[in-house]
């Protein structure tokens, strides 16, 4: 199965030979440019550009969702002497979220459904849901410690 391409004289990215700028970069496309014919197929032609952002958001949401988790440990067995560790983890562990989801979004927005031409877009994908699991998380562990301070605490603990 042979198939007709241009290569872009900017990066070398494969583009279809209709293509007036490149699909990678945006550089434009001579139509005097050669075309190059090959029965490889195209997803094993040149390595594909690494989608924007990807790596990050992915380590981002994972080490935030891990630190909310680790603090959720760490408060089963004494609050008292970990309070500051605990608040480390906690608050840093929703801020590595929330980062992880702000890359990934803006990643995903970048490569604007175009996954295949991305090595990495699955990484977007991951890096946006663990940090909307992150988010969720930190927001239910919320939810249920000021619940049990005010049984704790009774409503006196509120004025």
């Amino acid at each position: 199965m042979s198939e007709i391409f241009k290569r872009c004289p900017n990066c070398g990215g494969k583009n279809d030979e209709k293509n007036v700028f490149c699909e990678y970069c945006g550089c434009k496309i001579n139509p005097s440019d050669d075309l190059s014919v090959t029965g490889i197929p195209s997803d094993s032609i040149g390595p594909r550009p690494k989608a924007p952002f990807g790596t990050p958001s992915l380590v981002c949401s994972i080490i935030g969702l891990a630190l909310i988790m680790l603090d959720l440990t760490i408060a089963q067995f004494d609050e008292e002497s970990f309070d500051f560790l605990m608040g480390m983890l906690f608050y840093g562990g929703i801020g590595l979220s929330i980062l992880g989801l702000v890359l990934g979004s803006i990643g995903l927005k970048k490569v604007k459904g175009s996954f295949d031409k991305y090595s990495d877009a699955a990484k977007l994908i991951v890096g946006v849901v663990l940090g909307v699991v992150g988010i969720v998380s930190w927001s239910l562990l919320m939810l249920i410690g000021t619940i049990a301070i005010l049984e704790e605490e009774g409503l006196e603990g509120l004025v």
